[in-house]
């Protein structure tokens, strides 16, 4: 394939991967940014599309696992590289108050399950993407889930020896099948369950196909105009309806690429050097991101916070892209006799028990040299279980519902509930975790004399 063929794919993918950055940066001007994702789900499913086509005259199995394999090259070692990297970070910088609930969503991270996590999640992705700087991972498990199924769809399409006008009707039916039973089903439901987003995917392999049976130049420019109502609609276009943002969004993207040619007026846009190399390291950039806005909100306060964060998730994914991407992306002696799917999973398996041990066995080192541990002493401060009222007894053994292990008193109140200087006015709490990590507050305020 020409490099100018290629650029126009890089550069959407940066404008993608820049409107995702500038959404989680939580700028109120970029808050349909979210739906650059949607935007690489198409792309991924045209490029995909075109590399099972263009390997060899026909689809056949050892194509499916070469294709299998390199798409492993392609993703995973960044991707554990770039994970890694942060758990370890987080575990001495970090606030070790969701250190469990980071240790315990390893084994989803590790097996590309993330969005099936956060599907039984209780928050949304509008609510939890700010607070969780690993939330993004969802999109490659979508990704990784639908790579495992659509070259046997493809494989299967060839096998039957159907020309590409019936392959055509074939995806068009699915596309439209499983985008109106997504229609039927609550918004996190659609947002992280595959099935539900195979449609953007299968529409890039559309467009793939379309422009392969009527591949001649358009004169009018039609590209242009698709390209235009995507920035339009992230920038000014603004709806309540979730579904249509994401339907103008998707099929503008698959008029664009069944459409664009490189002598019209976008190429000039498109062949742009920064852009398509900011569209070369998108992968890593899209992974670094996230972490590093956590870290710095976490750490620091600053209007022009979102443009240091910018430059330094450019220079770690410069980095990971030279170092880690590159250097298994062009790794050709590969034995594929020797890779197999079984072997993956027990290396995972291994890898996430292996994490849990060692995590549980330095459990009480990383503790005392996390950061703000030692400054702050958060898990202890917010660690609702610890909380003392008086005589060292605590809030959760004896003053809940569930509590059965109390002595009551001539008031016919709990001893171990109650601070009394006097018998004048009695201030009564009553509410969940967020009450109880108010109580040492309360108890050394001058406020109140007599607390239960």
């Amino acid at each position: 394939m020409s490099k100018n063929y290629l650029n126009h794919i890089q550069t959407l993918r940066a404008i993608s991967v820049i409107l995702v950055f500038l959404f989680h940066s939580n700028l109120p001007f970029f808050s349909h940014g979210y739906l650059g994702v949607d935007i690489f789900f198409v792309i991924s499913g045209y490029v995909i599309t075109k590399q099972l086509d263009e390997s060899s005259s026909s689809i056949n199995k050892a194509i499916i696992k070469k294709f299998f394999f390199k798409r492993i090259l392609r993703i995973v070692p960044a991707y554990i590289f770039i994970i890694g990297i942060f758990y370890l970070i987080y575990l001495f910088f970090g606030s070790l108050i969701e250190v469990e609930y980071f240790i315990n969503k390893l084994k989803y991270i590790l097996s590309f399950t993330t969005n099936i996590f956060y599907l039984n999640h209780t928050r949304d992705y509008f609510d939890n993407i700010f607070i969780d700087p690993i939330n993004h991972t969802w999109s490659l498990s979508v990704e990784m889930q639908f790579y495992l199924l659509y070259p046997f769809v493809i494989y299967y399409l060839f096998e039957k020896n159907l020309n590409l006008n019936k392959i055509l009707i074939i995806i068009t039916l699915l596309i439209t099948v499983t985008f109106f039973i997504s229609l039927m089903v609550n918004n996190k439901t659609f947002f992280y369950f595959p099935l539900f987003r195979f449609w953007e995917f299968l529409l890039g392999g559309l467009a793939y196909y379309y422009k392969k049976i009527n591949n001649k130049k358009y004169n009018c420019n039609i590209s242009l105009i698709f390209f235009s109502i995507i920035l339009l609609k992230i920038f000014f276009f603004r709806y309540n309806y979730f579904f249509l943002d994401l339907l103008i969004i998707i099929l503008s993207t698959f008029f664009f690429l069944k459409y664009y040619n490189n002598n019209n007026i976008l190429s000039s846009i498109f062949n742009n050097k920064i852009l398509v190399n900011v569209g070369n390291i998108s992968y890593s950039f899209y992974l670094w991101h996230l972490p590093i806005i956590y870290f710095y909100d976490l750490y620091f306060e600053n209007k022009f916070g979102y443009l240091i964060c910018f430059i330094i998730t450019i220079f770690f994914s410069i980095f990971t892209y030279y170092f880690i991407e590159n250097k298994f992306k062009n790794f050709k002696q590969i034995n594929f006799k020797y890779l197999n799917l079984p072997f993956i999973l027990i290396f995972v398996i291994i890898t996430y028990i292996f994490t849990k041990i060692y995590f549980f066995e330095i459990k009480n080192f990383i503790i005392e040299n996390n950061y703000l541990e030692k400054k702050f002493q958060l898990s202890k401060r917010f660690n609702y279980t610890e909380i003392k009222i008086i005589n060292d007894k605590q809030v959760y053994h004896f003053c809940t519902d569930q509590s059965k292990n109390f002595k009551i008193n001539s008031y016919n109140l709990r001893e171990e509930c109650l601070v009394m200087k006097n018998n004048e006015i009695l201030t009564y709490i009553e509410g969940d975790s967020h009450t109880a990590i108010m109580v040492p507050l309360i108890l050394e305020s001058k406020l109140f004399d007599n607390v239960y």
